[in-house]
């Protein structure tokens, strides 16, 4: 789809760019903004992720059956050998800098969105 150049001012907008440029003028942003593939890239990796396991799952039940409790017993000796160390603080600094950084993120998208 050929982008009409800066100065026409969108006069000589094909079908489909006018089409963009009315759902967006509903609030709708998706179209516009540059985060969406990007959205439905990890979405896509989700879905293919649970489909491998969903395709392998006798190796899944296999790993579960003898590797997890090895792993969980190392994990519960690690515990008890070094004690449990707090974290509560580090669970809710993990949180702030999540949001700000999801904030953050967010905005960006939608400040090159108008671009």
């Amino acid at each position: 789809m050929a982008h009409p150049p800066a100065a026409n001012n969108g006069q000589d907008c094909d079908n489909a760019c006018q089409l963009g440029r009315a759902i967006n003028k509903t609030g709708v942003q998706a179209l516009q903004n540059p985060c969406t593939s990007v959205a439905f890239l990890a979405g896509g990796a989700a879905a293919g992720t649970i489909g491998v396991g969903a395709a392998n799952s006798g190796a899944v039940l296999n790993w579960a059956v003898t590797t997890a409790p090895a792993w969980a017993n190392g994990q519960l000796g690690r515990i008890l050998w070094n004690g449990i160390r707090p974290g509560a603080g580090v669970i809710a600094a993990v949180r702030f800098y999540g949001k700000l950084a999801w904030n953050s993120g967010a905005s960006a998208c939608n400040a090159m969105q108008g671009q």
